[in-house]
């Protein structure tokens, strides 16, 4: 073979390699999305279920007409219910 036909087989070697390697990569990232997903849905399952503990110890009218509450609202009265129940303590 010519010289030039070695470098262009090579090259050609080369890139094929590159390509299989890019495979393997991400083969390997889709594996770790994968897992990294479920690591965050089991996450988020956790963190509801934490809410949804905490609102069934809130009293009903920290619910506004039976419409559920936001996280935030939820922390944000979990809150104030203890600050309230500590002042109630404190002055027994």
């Amino acid at each position: 073979r010519y010289p030039e036909e070695q470098q262009h087989v090579k090259g050609f070697s080369i890139k094929l390699a590159r390509t299989v390697q890019r495979q393997s990569k991400s083969k390997m990232s889709t594996k770790r999305r994968m897992k990294a997903s479920e690591r965050e849905k089991m996450r988020m399952r956790s963190l509801a279920e934490a809410l949804h503990q905490l609102r069934d110890y809130l009293p009903p009218d920290y619910s506004k007409r039976g419409q559920p509450l936001t996280k935030i609202q939820t922390l944000k009265y979990t809150i104030e219910y203890i600050n309230k129940l500590s002042d109630i303590l404190n002055r027994a």
